[in-house]
């Protein structure tokens, strides 16, 4: 006879166990049956402030209040409060103009600053440049500090270039002239005649 691999009864015949298929489809209809998990937390914080539940779904749907929340929230505190989420859903859905804004506001703010800077060698811990001048203080020529860092005579200008980057950085900003630091002089009221 064969046996169940998940309960392990015994089966009077080939085929799936009956006391299996009941459990199952008992969890799916309570699964059903009950409501989705998640959290109202903004729901409550309306109604802990004197709104009735009906009015705070509705204040946390609203397509501008979810703007805000965006803009100065983050998506995350929509995405944990289950009717903020529904009402994101239903805006999204209906193309909102205030929502894909938010939208739009939220992940034009997560994209990074420009590009990211050139890391030092893992080995030495030196950038480039750093490396390009110590040898070149060492009285090497452009050539041969290329042939050191490239393995290629060749890329003796961009040896040249590196240096080159190495004492722009180096040196302190240059002042700014004495006149340029001068304030702008403040301009004369202007007076209009009196008609006489």
């Amino acid at each position: 006879m064969p046996f169940c691999d998940v309960c392990g009864q015994r089966l009077p015949v080939e085929g799936d166990c009956p006391e299996c298929l009941r459990r199952e489809e008992a969890l799916i209809e309570e699964a059903l049956n009950t409501e989705p998990p998640g959290d109202d937390h903004l729901t409550l914080q309306l109604e802990a402030e004197g709104l009735t539940p009906e009015q705070a779904r509705a204040e946390i749907q609203d397509p501008r209040t979810l703007r805000l929340m965006l803009e100065f929230g983050g998506l995350e505190n929509i995405l944990n409060d289950r009717n903020a989420t529904e009402g994101l859903r239903l805006g999204i859905l209906a193309r909102d103009p205030a929502i894909l804004y938010g939208l739009y506001y939220y992940a034009k703010a997560r994209k990074p600053k420009g590009k990211r800077g050139p890391k030092p060698d893992p080995q030495s811990g030196q950038y480039k440049w750093e490396q390009a001048m110590s040898l070149r203080a060492q009285g090497h020529t452009y050539g041969q500090v290329a042939m050191r860092m490239y393995d290629d005579p060749k890329q003796a200008k961009r040896a040249a270039a590196l240096v080159s980057t190495g004492k722009a950085k180096a040196q302190p900003a240059k002042p700014r002239p004495a006149e340029a630091a001068q304030p702008m002089p403040a301009r004369p009221p202007v007076t209009k005649p009196h008609p006489t």
